[in-house]
Protein backbone atom coordinates (compact mmCIF):
# COMPACT_ATOMS: atom_id res chain seq x y z
CA UNK A 1 0.00 0.00 0.00
CA UNK A 2 1.01 3.66 -0.76
CA UNK A 3 1.78 6.10 1.21
CA UNK A 4 0.03 9.91 0.29
CA UNK A 5 2.78 11.73 -1.54
CA UNK A 6 3.37 14.63 -3.57
CA UNK A 7 5.09 16.18 -6.79
CA UNK A 8 6.22 19.40 -6.34
CA UNK A 9 9.83 19.67 -6.63
CA UNK A 10 11.90 21.95 -4.56
CA UNK A 11 12.53 25.40 -6.73
CA UNK A 12 16.28 26.23 -5.42
CA UNK A 13 18.41 23.69 -5.07
CA UNK A 14 21.34 23.69 -2.71
CA UNK A 15 24.65 22.42 -3.32
CA UNK A 16 25.46 18.90 -2.72
CA UNK A 17 27.96 19.59 0.70
CA UNK A 18 25.12 21.26 2.22
CA UNK A 19 22.68 18.60 1.16
CA UNK A 20 24.93 15.94 2.71
CA UNK A 21 25.63 18.03 5.21
CA UNK A 22 22.02 18.59 6.46
CA UNK A 23 21.12 14.83 5.80
CA UNK A 24 23.33 13.60 8.51
CA UNK A 25 21.95 15.85 11.10
CA UNK A 26 18.53 15.09 10.09
CA UNK A 27 18.38 11.51 9.44
CA UNK A 28 18.60 10.94 13.13
CA UNK A 29 16.04 13.33 14.16
CA UNK A 30 12.81 12.19 11.48
CA UNK A 31 10.29 9.86 12.96
CA UNK A 32 6.78 8.83 11.42
CA UNK A 33 4.22 10.31 12.91
CA UNK A 34 1.91 8.22 15.37
CA UNK A 35 -1.62 9.48 16.19
CA UNK A 36 -1.79 7.83 20.17
CA UNK A 37 -4.60 4.83 21.14
CA UNK A 38 -6.32 5.45 24.40
CA UNK A 39 -5.64 2.34 26.77
CA UNK A 40 -7.54 1.60 29.91
CA UNK A 41 -6.97 2.99 33.45
CA UNK A 42 -8.83 2.47 36.16
CA UNK A 43 -12.34 0.19 35.79
CA UNK A 44 -13.01 -1.34 32.44
CA UNK A 45 -16.19 -1.16 31.34
CA UNK A 46 -17.69 -4.65 30.80
CA UNK A 47 -20.83 -6.00 29.18
CA UNK A 48 -23.63 -6.91 30.12
CA UNK A 49 -23.78 -4.72 34.18
CA UNK A 50 -22.10 -6.64 36.56
CA UNK A 51 -23.04 -9.49 38.28
CA UNK A 52 -23.85 -10.44 35.29
CA UNK A 53 -21.05 -12.62 33.97
CA UNK A 54 -19.31 -10.46 31.72
CA UNK A 55 -19.44 -11.34 27.70
CA UNK A 56 -17.39 -7.97 26.39
CA UNK A 57 -14.99 -5.97 27.45
CA UNK A 58 -13.38 -2.75 26.38
CA UNK A 59 -10.11 -2.90 25.59
CA UNK A 60 -9.13 1.09 24.29
CA UNK A 61 -9.49 3.65 21.47
CA UNK A 62 -7.86 5.19 18.86
CA UNK A 63 -7.18 8.16 19.12
CA UNK A 64 -6.66 8.73 22.63
CA UNK A 65 -7.79 12.94 21.94
CA UNK A 66 -8.96 14.58 18.94
CA UNK A 67 -5.12 16.08 17.28
CA UNK A 68 -5.09 18.63 14.46
CA UNK A 69 -2.86 18.11 11.34
CA UNK A 70 0.59 17.58 12.15
CA UNK A 71 2.72 20.58 12.42
CA UNK A 72 5.73 20.32 10.10
CA UNK A 73 8.49 18.96 12.27
CA UNK A 74 11.20 21.76 13.64
CA UNK A 75 13.62 20.96 11.46
CA UNK A 76 11.68 21.47 8.03
CA UNK A 77 10.71 24.92 8.81
CA UNK A 78 14.63 25.53 9.62
CA UNK A 79 15.17 24.23 6.15
CA UNK A 80 12.78 26.22 4.37
CA UNK A 81 13.79 29.58 6.28
CA UNK A 82 17.50 28.75 4.92
CA UNK A 83 16.67 28.16 1.44
CA UNK A 84 13.25 30.44 1.10
CA UNK A 85 11.61 27.40 -0.53
CA UNK A 86 8.69 25.06 0.45
CA UNK A 87 10.21 21.57 0.30
CA UNK A 88 8.36 18.62 -1.07
CA UNK A 89 6.94 16.04 1.69
CA UNK A 90 4.18 13.34 1.67
CA UNK A 91 0.65 14.11 3.62
CA UNK A 92 1.05 12.34 7.14
CA UNK A 93 -2.22 10.67 7.99
CA UNK A 94 -4.57 12.60 10.41
CA UNK A 95 -7.25 11.67 12.97
CA UNK A 96 -10.34 11.02 11.41
CA UNK A 97 -12.74 13.67 10.86
CA UNK A 98 -15.75 10.74 11.05
CA UNK A 99 -14.64 7.43 10.95
CA UNK A 100 -17.77 5.51 9.37
CA UNK A 101 -16.26 2.00 8.16
CA UNK A 102 -14.06 0.17 9.74
CA UNK A 103 -12.20 -3.61 8.56
CA UNK A 104 -10.26 -5.59 10.68
CA UNK A 105 -6.89 -6.47 9.32
CA UNK A 106 -3.66 -8.58 10.39
CA UNK A 107 -2.16 -5.89 12.73
CA UNK A 108 -4.96 -4.15 13.93
CA UNK A 109 -7.69 -2.33 11.52
CA UNK A 110 -8.69 0.35 8.57
CA UNK A 111 -10.73 3.46 9.15
CA UNK A 112 -12.72 4.97 5.87
CA UNK A 113 -13.09 8.36 6.71
CA UNK A 114 -15.38 10.05 4.58
CA UNK A 115 -15.29 13.77 5.88
CA UNK A 116 -11.62 13.81 5.79
CA UNK A 117 -11.74 11.93 2.74
CA UNK A 118 -9.00 9.77 3.46
CA UNK A 119 -8.38 5.73 4.18
CA UNK A 120 -6.20 4.76 7.43
CA UNK A 121 -5.01 1.48 8.22
CA UNK A 122 -3.91 2.29 12.31
CA UNK A 123 -1.67 -0.61 13.51
CA UNK A 124 -3.17 -2.16 17.17
CA UNK A 125 -2.24 -1.21 20.01
CA UNK A 126 0.36 0.46 19.23
CA UNK A 127 -1.13 3.28 16.84
CA UNK A 128 0.93 3.67 14.35
CA UNK A 129 -0.85 5.19 11.28
CA UNK A 130 -0.47 4.78 7.56
CA UNK A 131 -3.02 6.49 5.02
CA UNK A 132 -3.28 4.69 1.70
CA UNK A 133 -3.79 6.04 -1.46
CA UNK A 134 -4.41 5.45 -5.09
CA UNK A 135 -2.14 7.72 -7.11
CA UNK A 136 -4.57 8.71 -9.88
CA UNK A 137 -8.27 8.41 -7.84
CA UNK A 138 -8.06 10.46 -4.82
CA UNK A 139 -10.74 9.54 -2.20
CA UNK A 140 -14.07 11.25 -2.60
CA UNK A 141 -16.16 9.49 0.22
CA UNK A 142 -15.27 6.36 1.36
CA UNK A 143 -17.53 4.87 3.39
CA UNK A 144 -17.00 0.66 3.90
CA UNK A 145 -13.89 -1.57 3.64
CA UNK A 146 -12.79 -5.21 3.61
CA UNK A 147 -10.19 -7.18 3.56
CA UNK A 148 -9.19 -10.22 1.09
CA UNK A 149 -7.55 -13.48 2.05
CA UNK A 150 -5.13 -11.93 -0.53
CA UNK A 151 -4.22 -8.44 1.17
CA UNK A 152 -6.09 -6.49 -1.10
CA UNK A 153 -8.47 -3.64 0.79
CA UNK A 154 -11.31 -2.76 -0.93
CA UNK A 155 -12.98 0.35 -0.29
CA UNK A 156 -16.55 1.30 -1.04
CA UNK A 157 -16.22 5.09 -2.38
CA UNK A 158 -19.67 6.61 -2.29
CA UNK A 159 -18.68 9.72 -3.84
CA UNK A 160 -16.95 7.86 -6.97
CA UNK A 161 -19.91 5.08 -6.88
CA UNK A 162 -17.51 2.53 -7.26
CA UNK A 163 -15.51 0.21 -5.31
CA UNK A 164 -11.91 0.77 -5.18
CA UNK A 165 -9.65 -2.36 -4.97
CA UNK A 166 -5.80 -1.61 -3.35
CA UNK A 167 -3.55 -4.36 -3.99
CA UNK A 168 -0.80 -5.23 -1.01
CA UNK A 169 1.62 -3.64 -4.06
CA UNK A 170 0.15 -0.58 -4.07
CA UNK A 171 -1.80 -0.85 -7.11
CA UNK A 172 -4.83 0.39 -7.44
CA UNK A 173 -8.02 -0.87 -9.77
CA UNK A 174 -11.78 -0.22 -9.46
CA UNK A 175 -14.99 -2.30 -9.94
CA UNK A 176 -18.97 -1.58 -10.30
CA UNK A 177 -18.99 2.09 -11.42
CA UNK A 178 -21.12 1.55 -14.47
CA UNK A 179 -23.78 -0.22 -11.81
CA UNK A 180 -23.38 1.34 -8.55
CA UNK A 181 -24.94 4.53 -7.28
CA UNK A 182 -23.21 5.06 -3.95
CA UNK A 183 -21.90 1.78 -2.45
CA UNK A 184 -21.89 2.15 1.48
CA UNK A 185 -21.32 -1.61 3.06
CA UNK A 186 -19.10 -4.18 1.20
CA UNK A 187 -18.22 -7.68 2.53
CA UNK A 188 -16.02 -10.93 0.81
CA UNK A 189 -16.66 -14.02 1.28
CA UNK A 190 -14.70 -16.57 -0.86
CA UNK A 191 -14.70 -15.39 -4.31
CA UNK A 192 -17.36 -13.20 -4.02
CA UNK A 193 -17.92 -9.18 -3.21
CA UNK A 194 -20.94 -8.35 -1.74
CA UNK A 195 -21.92 -4.66 -2.30
CA UNK A 196 -25.21 -2.88 0.04
CA UNK A 197 -26.06 0.50 -2.56
CA UNK A 198 -28.65 2.65 -0.70
CA UNK A 199 -30.58 4.46 -2.99
CA UNK A 200 -30.65 1.24 -5.77
CA UNK A 201 -32.10 -0.71 -2.76
CA UNK A 202 -30.23 -3.59 -3.16
CA UNK A 203 -27.11 -5.73 -2.60
CA UNK A 204 -25.45 -6.62 -5.83
CA UNK A 205 -23.08 -9.46 -5.68
CA UNK A 206 -19.55 -9.44 -8.00
CA UNK A 207 -16.73 -11.97 -8.82
CA UNK A 208 -13.59 -10.73 -7.27
CA UNK A 209 -12.52 -9.57 -10.50
CA UNK A 210 -15.80 -6.89 -11.33
CA UNK A 211 -18.56 -9.46 -12.99
CA UNK A 212 -21.93 -8.60 -12.05
CA UNK A 213 -23.47 -12.48 -10.65
CA UNK A 214 -26.70 -11.53 -9.34
CA UNK A 215 -28.67 -9.18 -6.95
CA UNK A 216 -30.79 -9.41 -4.07
CA UNK A 217 -33.48 -6.65 -2.64
CA UNK A 218 -35.57 -4.22 -4.60
CA UNK A 219 -37.29 -1.62 -2.75
CA UNK A 220 -39.63 -2.28 -0.23
CA UNK A 221 -41.11 -3.61 3.02
CA UNK A 222 -42.14 -7.02 1.98
CA UNK A 223 -39.95 -10.65 1.94
CA UNK A 224 -36.75 -10.66 0.14
CA UNK A 225 -36.93 -6.46 -0.13
CA UNK A 226 -35.08 -3.49 1.31
CA UNK A 227 -35.41 -0.03 1.81
CA UNK A 228 -31.97 1.81 1.98
CA UNK A 229 -29.86 -0.82 2.91
CA UNK A 230 -26.86 0.46 5.27
CA UNK A 231 -24.55 -3.04 6.08
CA UNK A 232 -23.80 -6.49 4.68
CA UNK A 233 -21.71 -8.95 6.47
CA UNK A 234 -21.53 -13.01 5.37
CA UNK A 235 -21.98 -15.95 7.89
CA UNK A 236 -19.65 -18.76 8.22
CA UNK A 237 -22.68 -21.20 6.35
CA UNK A 238 -22.38 -18.55 4.11
CA UNK A 239 -25.70 -16.93 4.30
CA UNK A 240 -25.79 -13.27 3.75
CA UNK A 241 -27.09 -10.55 6.89
CA UNK A 242 -28.52 -7.00 5.16
CA UNK A 243 -29.11 -4.37 7.15
CA UNK A 244 -32.00 -3.46 5.88
CA UNK A 245 -32.10 0.55 7.53
CA UNK A 246 -35.49 1.91 7.14
CA UNK A 247 -37.53 -1.36 7.97
CA UNK A 248 -35.96 -1.58 10.92
CA UNK A 249 -34.68 -5.07 10.58
CA UNK A 250 -31.85 -6.91 9.59
CA UNK A 251 -32.74 -9.41 6.39
CA UNK A 252 -31.12 -12.59 5.68
CA UNK A 253 -30.55 -14.39 2.46
CA UNK A 254 -28.57 -17.33 1.18
CA UNK A 255 -25.43 -18.05 -0.71
CA UNK A 256 -27.87 -18.02 -3.99
CA UNK A 257 -30.08 -14.46 -2.77
CA UNK A 258 -33.21 -16.44 -1.85
CA UNK A 259 -34.60 -15.01 1.08
CA UNK A 260 -34.16 -16.55 4.50
CA UNK A 261 -36.05 -14.05 6.89
CA UNK A 262 -35.09 -11.34 9.39
CA UNK A 263 -34.87 -10.46 12.86
CA UNK A 264 -34.88 -6.98 14.67
CA UNK A 265 -38.23 -4.51 14.07
CA UNK A 266 -38.72 -1.10 15.24
CA UNK A 267 -38.49 0.03 18.75
CA UNK A 268 -36.46 0.45 22.12
CA UNK A 269 -34.45 -2.12 23.62
CA UNK A 270 -34.90 -5.98 23.23
CA UNK A 271 -33.16 -6.00 19.91
CA UNK A 272 -35.07 -3.91 18.34
CA UNK A 273 -33.65 -0.59 16.08
CA UNK A 274 -34.38 2.92 15.56
CA UNK A 275 -31.20 3.41 12.91
CA UNK A 276 -29.01 0.01 12.48
CA UNK A 277 -26.06 1.05 10.30
CA UNK A 278 -23.87 -1.81 10.11
CA UNK A 279 -23.47 -5.36 10.91
CA UNK A 280 -20.36 -8.23 11.35
CA UNK A 281 -20.69 -11.68 12.61
CA UNK A 282 -18.21 -12.91 14.96
CA UNK A 283 -16.45 -16.28 14.41
CA UNK A 284 -18.51 -17.66 17.38
CA UNK A 285 -21.54 -16.62 15.10
CA UNK A 286 -22.38 -14.32 17.23
CA UNK A 287 -24.14 -10.82 15.12
CA UNK A 288 -22.82 -7.56 15.72
CA UNK A 289 -25.48 -4.77 14.76
CA UNK A 290 -24.63 -0.93 15.52
CA UNK A 291 -27.80 1.44 15.93
CA UNK A 292 -26.82 5.47 15.52
CA UNK A 293 -29.65 6.44 17.44
CA UNK A 294 -29.29 4.32 20.13
CA UNK A 295 -26.11 4.77 20.41
CA UNK A 296 -25.13 0.95 21.08
CA UNK A 297 -23.97 -2.24 19.32
CA UNK A 298 -26.85 -4.61 19.48
CA UNK A 299 -25.58 -8.04 19.86
CA UNK A 300 -27.67 -11.55 18.87
CA UNK A 301 -26.25 -15.50 19.06
CA UNK A 302 -26.23 -17.58 16.44
CA UNK A 303 -29.76 -18.00 16.52
CA UNK A 304 -30.43 -14.36 16.17
CA UNK A 305 -31.71 -13.98 19.43
CA UNK A 306 -30.95 -11.02 21.28
CA UNK A 307 -27.75 -11.59 23.57
CA UNK A 308 -26.93 -7.96 25.00
CA UNK A 309 -26.35 -4.01 23.90
CA UNK A 310 -23.02 -2.73 24.82
CA UNK A 311 -22.11 1.19 24.82
CA UNK A 312 -25.00 3.46 25.25
CA UNK A 313 -24.98 7.56 25.13
CA UNK A 314 -21.69 9.52 25.49
CA UNK A 315 -17.98 9.83 25.10
CA UNK A 316 -16.01 8.06 27.97
CA UNK A 317 -14.68 4.56 27.74
CA UNK A 318 -17.09 2.24 25.98
CA UNK A 319 -19.56 4.92 25.40
CA UNK A 320 -20.58 5.54 21.78
CA UNK A 321 -21.98 8.44 19.61
CA UNK A 322 -23.08 7.94 16.28
CA UNK A 323 -21.45 4.42 16.01
CA UNK A 324 -21.22 3.23 12.44
CA UNK A 325 -18.97 0.25 10.90
CA UNK A 326 -18.64 -2.84 12.90
CA UNK A 327 -15.81 -5.49 12.48
CA UNK A 328 -15.04 -8.71 14.28
CA UNK A 329 -11.49 -10.55 13.91
CA UNK A 330 -11.08 -13.17 16.36
CA UNK A 331 -11.28 -12.04 19.84
CA UNK A 332 -11.73 -8.47 19.16
CA UNK A 333 -14.84 -5.84 18.19
CA UNK A 334 -13.86 -2.95 16.29
CA UNK A 335 -16.40 -0.01 16.22
CA UNK A 336 -16.32 3.16 14.21
CA UNK A 337 -17.64 5.42 17.05
CA UNK A 338 -18.43 8.40 14.26
CA UNK A 339 -19.58 11.11 16.73
CA UNK A 340 -16.38 10.87 18.87
CA UNK A 341 -14.21 10.55 16.10
CA UNK A 342 -12.51 7.42 17.30
CA UNK A 343 -12.81 3.88 16.99
CA UNK A 344 -13.23 1.48 19.97
CA UNK A 345 -11.95 -1.65 20.41
CA UNK A 346 -13.61 -4.66 22.35
CA UNK A 347 -12.41 -7.73 23.65
CA UNK A 348 -15.00 -10.63 23.06
CA UNK A 349 -15.05 -13.41 25.76
CA UNK A 350 -16.19 -16.43 26.41
CA UNK A 351 -13.34 -18.56 24.94
CA UNK A 352 -13.58 -16.90 21.42
CA UNK A 353 -11.01 -18.65 18.95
Amino acid sequence: MTLFHSDRQVANKPTGAVIVALWVVLASCAHAPQVQPQVPEGPVPTWPLPPAAPQVRWQGAWPARQPVQVEAAWWRRALDAVFGTELAQPERPVAPERPFGVAATETGFAVADPDGRQVLSVAWPSGQTTAIACADQPWQMPLALAVSEAGELFVADGGAGAVVVVAADGRCRTLGEQTLERPAAIALAGDRLYVADPPLHRVIVYSLAGAELFRMGGRGEGDAQLNFPTGVAVGADGSVFVVDSMNFRVARYSDRGEWLGSFGGEGDGGGRFHRPKSVAIGPDGRIFVSDATLDVVVVFDSATAFALALGGSGSSPGSLALPAGVAVRGSRLYVADSGNRRVQVFELLGGVP
